[in-house]
């Protein structure tokens, strides 16, 4: 089970390391590196989580995979991640990372849910709007449900922009419900 609250933590400490040597965007791309090669390694990547291995030898496990691969710098994290038996944590902290880069950055990210994906242009107008509506520059994170049936929802931080078809259904029907809309019309037919 995954602790996002150690994995947060872990990113904090590795952005401000990075943020005070002026390497934050390096480190992105060697926890990038670092994931895709553990990727490709499904055995490297299974040993080095597994509570019951000896911390030396995850340690060798990770210094062979990953050197030449990963700057020193994130290699002594890795190490410090396996030392404390947080390498399960690589893919949670990699992502809090790049949460910390982009608000440095001044981008906040919005999660665009489509019933199907959105195209070029229209994932360019998205970007206009949010952009205008949240006064910030935006990074989409795009997924697609059908359930929504239509339309979109936009989520930045805990503002919620709900065009979906579906959002649409479910505040009409709250509202006929508040308004006794059935009652209504059974008592008129009967």
């Amino acid at each position: 089970m995954r602790d996002t609250r150690a994995a947060k933590r872990y990113a904090k400490a590795l952005f401000e390391m990075a943020l005070e040597c002026g390497i934050e965007r390096e480190i992105y791309d060697d926890l990038q590196a670092a994931l895709a090669r553990l990727e490709s390694m499904p055995p490297v990547k299974s040993y080095v989580e597994q509570p019951f291995v000896p911390a030396a030898a995850k340690r060798r496990a990770i210094e062979v995979a990953l050197n030449g691969v990963v700057s020193d710098a994130a290699l002594d994290f890795l190490r410090v991640l396996v030392a404390r038996d947080r390498a399960d944590q690589l893919d949670a902290i990699t992502v809090e990372y790049w949460r910390l880069w982009l608000a440095q950055q001044g981008i906040e990210t919005a999660r665009v849910t489509s019933a199907v994906p959105l195209k070029p242009e229209e994932t360019a107008e998205l970007l206009r709007s949010l952009s205008r509506v949240t006064g910030s520059r935006v990074q989409i994170e795009a997924t697609v449900d059908p359930g929504i049936i239509g339309g979109v929802i936009a989520i930045v931080g805990d503002r919620v922009w709900d065009g979906s078809v579906r959002g649409s259904l479910s505040r009409l029907r709250a509202e006929m419900k508040a308004q006794d809309v059935v009652g209504r019309l059974r008592a008129s037919r009967g």
